[in-house]
């Protein structure tokens, strides 16, 4: 199959001396929102907070916003003790980007640290449009994780589930659908 491209060009013509910007959009195949909320052994929550803790809206924010996601991870059961090779991914909608702290070399703010419960986070792998967190779960409560992002680009997007799944045990397994976000 032959695919030929168009190129179009555009000549922008400043009128004056002054600095000239220009926004570029474009418009992508939307990833399938419609996949419900399932649980096997593991239910999913999210949460938004300003820096200061506080409860953010997500769904409509402004360009230039940071603020943290919170990702819950609870078993179903008092009787799941220990599930190994857990992977919880939480992809971003593209006018979002991770602010990356190990980078950075910051802390997390004192009421994340409050809020808190460790878990036996083995690794974190943080990419451009997602954060994966692989752990075991080894005790009988829920777990917290912790993003922090930056609005970045204007537009309408479509914000990922975020998805949880025992690598080597199909019986653990947990998704929380995604929906529409706003940047301003």
């Amino acid at each position: 199959m032959l695919i030929k491209k168009k190129k179009k060009i555009i000549k922008v013509i400043n009128g004056n001396d002054g600095m000239a910007y220009v926004n570029y959009f474009w418009e992508g195949v939307p990833i399938n929102n419609e996949i419900n909320d399932y649980s096997n052994g593991f239910t999913i929550s999210r949460n938004f907070y300003d820096n200061d803790g506080e409860k953010f809206d997500e769904k409509n924010v402004k360009s230039g916003n940071t603020f943290w996601l919170e990702v819950i991870v609870s078993p179903t059961s008092k009787n799941i003790n220990r599930v190994e090779n857990i992977a919880l991914t939480q992809i971003l909608p593209s006018g979002w980007e991770i602010e990356n702290l190990r980078l950075t070399n910051t802390n997390t703010p004192n009421w994340i640290n409050e809020k808190s419960n460790k878990a036996n986070v083995s690794y974190t792998d943080i990419r451009d449009d997602r954060v994966m967190w692989f752990f075991d779960h080894t005790r009988e409560k829920e777990y917290r994780f912790y993003v922090k992002i930056n609005a970045v680009s204007k537009g309408e997007f479509d914000f990922p589930g975020t998805n949880l799944e025992a690598m080597y045990d199909n019986n653990y397994r947990a998704y929380k659908k995604g929906y529409r976000v706003k940047v301003n």
